[in-house]
């Protein structure tokens, strides 16, 4: 796949998840890069003072409700100009045992790290598409890839969303609208000190002796693979391999399908 790089200078980048954690970096890193960003998240109220700090705007987003995420692109666009880049960044996660998982977690799980970025995506490709020119990030994790006891809902949307993207890149491919796909590993966030309340995550934690990333290191990788125009990107990179393995069947498949095209 030909890889689109890009100029963020005075470009209008959409991060949601935007008030802590790596979508706070990743909006600080953007800036930097001279871009224009929109913070998304649930409350307008915990975005504003960076929002303040970057010049940027605060939209007010639960992406767990779909009646909300179906105005946002509208919204945002009507408020802050075309979108030149999304950054779908914004997770839910409990751990624990599945079956003690109730309704409205399974809901949440799905409808905030599954059908809010690919709704976003339903909205905004065409536009892209027909300006000639946008770039989206798929944050997901490397979790996605394998099978983890107590993280099944979480693992489970995350697969869903790394699939979505590698199919999308292909739909894209012949496109000057790129996908990004990142697989992250453990970074240094609320949700990962939360999820170290579980017995077994933080048994697990402590016999391998996990080192998380910083979300200031996250943000600058992902942004210079954005630049790049970039199709995926691993951190650590030392679980690289383990995910390109997954990807075999796929590759297999490109060859099969450039026989029918």
């Amino acid at each position: 796949m030909k890889c689109t790089p890009i100029d963020l200078k005075q470009r209008h980048v959409v991060i949601t998840g935007a008030s802590r954690g790596i979508g706070a970096a990743l909006a600080r890193e953007a800036a930097a890069q001279g871009a224009r960003v929109t913070l998304v998240a649930r409350k307008a109220e915990s975005l504003q003072d960076l929002a303040q700090e970057l010049d940027g705007y605060a939209y007010a987003l639960d992406l767990s409700m779909p009646a909300a995420v179906a105005a946002a692109i509208d919204e945002i666009e009507n408020t802050a100009g075309p979108i030149d880049v999304l950054i779908n960044n914004a997770a839910f996660n409990e751990t624990g045992p599945f079956i003690k998982r109730s309704e409205a977690s399974l809901r949440t799980h799905v409808e905030t790290n599954f059908y809010a970025p690919m709704e976003l995506c339903r909205q905004l490709i065409p536009r892209m598409l027909e300006r000639q020119r946008g770039s989206v990030v798929m944050i997901s994790s490397i979790g996605g890839e394998i099978a983890i006891a107590n993280t099944l809902l979480y693992n489970a949307t995350k697969a869903g969303v790394n699939l979505f993207s590698s199919t999308l890149q292909r739909e894209l491919k012949s496109t000057p609208v790129n996908i990004l796909l990142v697989l992250l590993g453990a970074v240094d966030t609320d949700m990962l000190t939360a999820g170290m309340k579980d017995p077994l995550i933080a048994a697990f934690s402590k016999k391998f002796k996990t080192k998380p990333l910083t979300t200031e290191y996250v943000a600058e990788k992902v942004i210079a693979a954005l630049k790049k125009g970039e199709h995926s990107l691993v951190l650590p990179s030392g679980y690289a391999l383990l995910c390109n393995l997954r990807k075999i069947p796929t590759w297999f498949n490109d060859m099969a399908m450039k026989r029918v095209l």
